[in-house]
């Protein structure tokens, strides 16, 4: 005799994991029950995808901030033409960050 996971008996086609859904192991309800996990799953492992992009976003914006604020400190010994340049680069991360 067979037996279900609650350790009653196995009535003939039925699935084991739920015993009330006459079908046989696995059942349409264990086929739902996997797609549903799997779904989760994949929902969690591209919110973890988008978390770790605006992480390294973030951390090359406060890297280019950075850089920026220390031109910025010493930009009497810039030239004039490198100086336009970053102010371009500085006004485009602003943007970009927006």
């Amino acid at each position: 005799m067979s037996w279900d996971i609650y350790g009653d008996p196995l009535r003939k086609g039925h699935c084991e994991v739920h015993p009330w859904v006459h079908e046989e192991y696995p059942c349409s309800v264990c086929y739902s029950e996997s797609a549903e996990k799997e779904r989760k799953k994949e929902q969690q492992r591209q919110l973890s995808i988008e978390r770790e992009r605006e992480m390294q976003r973030q951390v090359e914006y406060d890297h280019m901030r950075s850089v920026i604020n220390m031109i910025v400190e010493n930009n009497n010994q810039i030239d004039d033409e490198t100086a336009e340049k970053l102010k371009a680069v500085h006004k485009m991360v602003n943007r970009i960050m927006e």
